[in-house]
C-alpha cells in the first residue's frame, strides 16, 4: 500500500513508492496506473488542498509518461455522491480539471 499523510512527507515517499513497486525502470512496457486519488470532505478549501496534491502528483506522473514507464492514470471516484469524486453539484470541481487535463 503506498504512504499517506501530508503532502511534505506523503508525496515524496509516493514518488518512491511508485518508482521502486509499480514502475521499475527498464521495463519493456508501459505500465496503467488504474486507481489513484486524494479524498476530499467536499468544500472548496479542500479541494484546494486537494489540487495541489493532483497537480504534484500529476507531474510525478508525468515524468513517467515521458519516460515510457507510464500509459495512462485513471482517477479512482469520479462520481457524486462519494465524497472522492471530482464531481460537486454536477459540476467539475478546480481539482477534477486537472485530473482529466492531457499529460503534457
Amino acid at each position: 500500500m503506498p504512504p499517506t499523510g501530508d503532502d511534505k512527507t506523503a508525496l515524496p515517499q509516493l514518488r518512491a513508492y511508485l518508482n521502486d513497486n509499480i514502475f521499475p525502470s527498464g521495463s519493456a512496457k508501459p505500465f496503467w496506473l488504474t486507481e489513484w486519488g486524494f479524498g476530499s470532505d467536499g468544500s472548496t478549501p479542500a479541494d484546494s488542498q486537494r489540487g495541489r496534491s493532483v497537480a504534484a502528483t500529476r507531474a510525478d506522473l508525468g515524468d513517467l509518461c515521458r519516460q515510457g514507464r507510464l500509459k495512462g492514470a485513471f482517477w479512482y471516484v469520479w462520481n457524486a455522491p462519494d465524497k472522492d469524486s471530482i464531481y460537486r453539484d454536477g459540476r467539475l470541481m478546480p481539482s477534477g480539471k486537472l485530473v482529466v487535463a492531457p499529460m503534457k
